[in-house]
């Protein structure tokens, strides 16, 4: 191999080794922002079901809270009253915060999740 050759081949390394790495931290920024998504979907699950079959408000935030994390943002909505308007549902969103791992997006995005739960009896 002559010298010029072995140049080339640097160079050619250097340029497909920045894409990828590139690749593989968008796979793992990829894989939190997925695992923060899930972890919104379950908060919500459970804040929407403390809220349905208990009423307390507190708890079903700390519920959210303790599985999302503590910077997540609780918002309930509707409880389940007995004398309340049907549909009867107790519902919650949880609101996670996220920052890319590669800077893809400027700012922090918020992941945000839906839960509902319907009241019981």
């Amino acid at each position: 191999m002559r010298e010029r050759d072995r140049g080339a081949a640097a160079v050619e390394f250097a340029i497909v080794a920045v894409l990828l790495v590139m690749l593989v931290l968008g796979m793992i920024d990829f894989g939190i922002a997925l695992h923060k998504r899930l972890l919104g979907d379950e908060a919500a699950r459970a804040a929407a079901r403390t809220l349905a079959l208990t009423g307390n408000r507190s708890q079903a935030i700390a519920d959210a809270q303790a599985i999302a994390g503590a910077d997540a943002q609780v918002t309930l909505g509707s409880s389940c009253q007995p004398d309340s308007e049907p549909p009867h549902a107790a519902t919650a969103d949880v609101t996670v915060p996220y920052t890319s791992l590669i800077g893809v997006t400027a700012a922090i995005t918020p992941i945000i999740a839906h839960g509902v739960m319907p009241c019981h009896g």
